[in-house]
């Protein structure tokens, strides 16, 4: 809601800021490694932190509790995303399969409250690496993976595919979905290289603008 503004040194240390005059509120220890990545609730009052640690960890702001002990993995974290009412966490890791030498990536859902996992987890096979995840449609009832090669919505408890997955373009470095959750629109090398129903899968605007790369 614009109230805080968050940052991160080099090392493990989180600083929460007044966004209006920069006047330090609070200090937030516990990571042991840096920092990568912040996500917030609508309301501004949870806020998720992950690192180089290997850990997800979950504050209330603006005091910078604790909320939950720390969510500890195996493996890299790659993005994280709270949904709107800050009850719920999602986030990806890569689970490097040394036998046949690929990476398979894992997304799990847990309760914000407890840290607890939510549901089975989803995992995406081979070269099809995580790129980003985002709570969509009004409330955040519907969770967006964007992979590789496709993207797709799931139930964020289930973890259930809601729709089919649309394959999209190479080298697509920028991606937008509607608020609503039932369109997404991907940036590409050569222009815009569509827009796609998540509803249906059709493409509903075919790639256009090729007179320019967009990235975003």
């Amino acid at each position: 809601d614009g109230r805080w503004l968050v940052t991160a040194d080099n090392e493990d240390v989180i600083h929460v800021h007044d966004a209006r005059d920069g006047r330090p509120i609070a200090v937030l220890k516990g990571h042991t490694d840096r920092i990568l990545m912040f996500s917030f609730s609508t309301n501004g009052n949870v806020m998720a932190s992950c690192g180089k640690d290997r850990t997800a960890r979950l504050w209330r702001l603006p005091s910078g509790e604790p909320i939950c002990p720390p969510i500890k993995f195996e493996h890299s974290l790659g993005p994280i995303t709270l949904n709107p009412d800050g009850t719920l966490l999602a986030t990806a890791t890569e689970d490097p399969q040394k036998a046949n030498g690929v990476t398979n990536s894992i997304i799990q859902t847990w309760e914000v409250k407890t840290g607890a996992a939510v549901g089975p987890p989803i995992e995406q096979k081979g070269e099809n690496q995580i790129g980003a995840l985002w709570f969509v449609s009004p409330g955040g009832s519907d969770l967006f993976v964007l992979a590789e090669k496709e993207c797709r919505l799931f139930d964020p408890k289930s973890h259930q595919p809601l729709r089919q997955a649309i394959k999209h373009p190479p080298g697509t470095p920028g991606v937008s979905v509607s608020p609503d959750g039932r369109r997404v629109a991907f940036a590409g090398q050569e222009g815009l290289a569509g827009v796609w129903s998540l509803e249906t899968g059709d493409l509903l605007v075919p790639p256009c603008l090729r007179d320019r790369s967009l990235v975003d």
